[in-house]
């Protein structure tokens, strides 16, 4: 704060929810995109990553999830 730096938070602490809440939220903003199909899109993403740490989430987990799916 005393350089005027942003204080962003811990990159190590956002999950997957938090990045999809922001996603949608830009998207509503912006209007960039229609909100019922990023839903659609991201739907089967949610019980695979929900409360993953997006930084946990990498090649690894792209591939299980594939697996998965």
């Amino acid at each position: 704060m005393a350089t005027g730096q942003p204080i962003l938070p811990r990159v190590d602490r956002v999950t997957y929810d938090d990045a999809v809440k922001d996603l949608r939220a830009h998207y509503e903003t912006t209007g960039s995109r229609d909100l019922e199909e990023a839903d659609w899109r991201l739907a089967h993403l949610k019980p695979f990553f929900t409360g993953a740490r997006i930084m946990a989430i990498g090649q690894v987990e792209a591939t299980k999830y594939a697996a998965k799916r």
